[in-house]
């Protein structure tokens, strides 16, 4: 919804402003009462931009307004190079734009699953991948940290709750992705996340 309200309302009432604006400048000689009109209609759809560019921003995650999804996922990667992580991002295959709820899905499990190496896993290195296909897009997070076992649910105080991965498959749900991980005792983690994108809105 951000997406159509910024590619859709937000560009017509900009497109509004400017010709009003230049009415505006036109209208010097014209009489008083049609210059309060045009500076009133001015106003209002001034106004009207304000307020939708405001809904945008709400309605979008903070890292992804006037962000793409990659830059976003290198600031969270950056984020943790701050901290000592040895990090690595690349994108496979021809980006496409994505869906709102799909850009959002992929970006709050990036953010998830790095906090998780950063704050458990005891790693050294983090490789984030975004990989667009024809019908998919996917994303993979892979570190060299102790692991875990995928298998036992039960909460400890080296691998967190495991909320951040049941939280990371109810969201990938949402838009009909899944997510997929791999990792086992002193052999690091890798974490998939796949969303189909064929007829995603």
């Amino acid at each position: 919804m951000a997406r159509e309200l910024h590619d859709t309302v937000a560009q017509s009432l900009a497109s509004i402003v400017l010709l009003l604006r230049s009415a505006s400048r036109s209208y010097i000689d014209a009489p008083e009462p049609a210059r309060r009109q045009v500076d009133t209609a001015l106003e209002a759809a001034r106004s009207a931009l304000d307020d939708t560019r405001r809904m945008v921003r709400a309605l979008a995650p903070a890292e992804l307004v006037d962000r793409p999804l990659d830059k976003a996922l290198q600031r969270i990667l950056h984020t943790s190079s701050q901290l000592g992580l040895h990090t690595s991002f690349v994108v496979d295959g021809e980006p496409t734009p994505l869906p709102t709820p799909v850009t959002v899905a992929l970006l709050r499990v990036a953010q998830g699953a790095v906090a998780n190496v950063t704050a458990h896993a005891a790693a050294t290195r983090v490789g984030v991948t975004l990989t667009f296909q024809p019908d998919a897009v996917s994303l993979d997070i892979v570190d060299d940290g102790s692991g875990f076992d995928p298998d036992d649910i039960t909460p400890s105080a080296t691998a967190g709750t495991g909320f951040g991965l049941r939280a990371m498959r109810s969201r990938l749900a949402e838009v009909g992705g899944t997510l997929v991980v791999e990792s086992s005792p002193d052999n690091g983690t890798a974490i998939s996340a796949i969303i189909p994108i064929e007829g995603v809105t």
